[in-house]
């Protein structure tokens, strides 16, 4: 809870941004899976992740099995954000892993069915068969009578695989990708990936050419989708130099990072420097030498096995 409202035409309502709770028992849940202390996890479960998977097992729509609707990541919309819903599904699925790893049976087994629910949610009511994408939100109806899907591209869609409720290479996720990648990115200027589609924030131009400034986080979270498709070592060279020279030619000559790019000067807007935007640089990269590691081994093993 931060600066949201408690109440909205009279009616309470929780102002809280679940993705920032979820997030946390996530990044318990890599910690502990990369050689974290048990020591440490017996004394974090019962005081963070017990409390924290409660909560979100319980605040769920039973008609849908998604989340209740909260503020999104960027913090101007309620809803039920799908980057919500695939951070709640990593917390939840982390959750389920911690409480076996402690011996909490009975937890273990309400968390991970609890995942399971919210993911089948995800697969009904997020993705939109016709427009052959996931939707970036349910918006609550006035009359409380259910959702309707927002379709407006959104970069925040990135969420979807980088927690691992879907594949990178899943063909939903592909397509979703795909129309961020040709509909985001800045025709005019020197490109970049728009947040989402006429992002008014300080707003220097809205055209079909310009859907919104472009910001590092979102012009890398891109690069971490080919990171993941690449096929080949030519391909992911190919595709994601180019994105991380994009950054880089966007930071000061200090090496700082802004939030956001203006689309024709290329100046720094709004917040600089950001620490999420040198966090998503640095991850992209690890990604980036790991994968170009495994696809040049894979390529020796292949030239190896046709040569033998």
């Amino acid at each position: 809870s931060s600066w949201h409202p408690w109440y909205s035409d009279g009616e309470a309502q929780v102002p809280i941004q679940e993705d920032e709770t979820a997030l946390v028992l996530w990044a318990l849940g890599e910690h502990h899976r990369r050689g974290g202390d048990r020591e440490l996890l017996r004394e974090m479960y019962r005081r963070v992740v017990e409390p924290a998977a409660d909560f979100m097992a319980s605040f769920r729509d039973w008609r849908t099995g998604l989340p209740l609707p909260g503020w999104d990541l960027w913090e101007e919309r309620r809803g039920v954000h799908a980057f919500t819903v695939a951070a709640v599904w990593a917390a939840l699925d982390a959750a389920a892993r911690m409480a076996a790893e402690v011996g909490d049976d009975t937890k273990g087994t309400l968390y991970a069915g609890a995942a399971a629910e919210v993911r089948r949610g995800a697969d009904e009511h997020l993705w939109d068969g016709q427009a052959g994408r996931f939707a970036r939100q349910l918006a609550p109806r006035p009359d409380r009578s259910g959702y309707d899907r927002d379709l407006t591209l959104d970069a925040s869609l990135w969420g979807l695989f980088a927690f691992g409720m879907y594949a990178a290479t899943d063909p939903r996720v592909v397509s979703t990708m795909t129309a961020l990648r040709d509909r985001l990115w800045l025709r005019a200027g020197d490109g970049g990936v728009a947040r989402y589609q006429r992002d008014y924030y300080h707003c220097v131009e809205l055209s079909d050419d310009v859907p919104g400034n472009p910001w590092v986080i979102c012009t890398l979270w891109l690069a971490d989708w080919l990171v993941r498709t690449a096929g080949s070592a030519a391909e992911l060279e190919e595709t994601v130099l180019p994105l991380l020279e994009w950054v880089e030619r966007h930071a000061s000559a200090a090496g700082l990072l802004p939030e956001q790019v203006n689309p024709f000067t290329g100046g720094p807007l709004s917040v600089a420097p950001l620490a999420w935007s040198h966090a998503a640089y640095v991850d992209v990269c690890l990604g980036y030498c790991a994968a170009l590691e495994a696809l040049r081994a894979d390529a020796g093993e292949e030239a190896e096995r046709v040569a033998g």
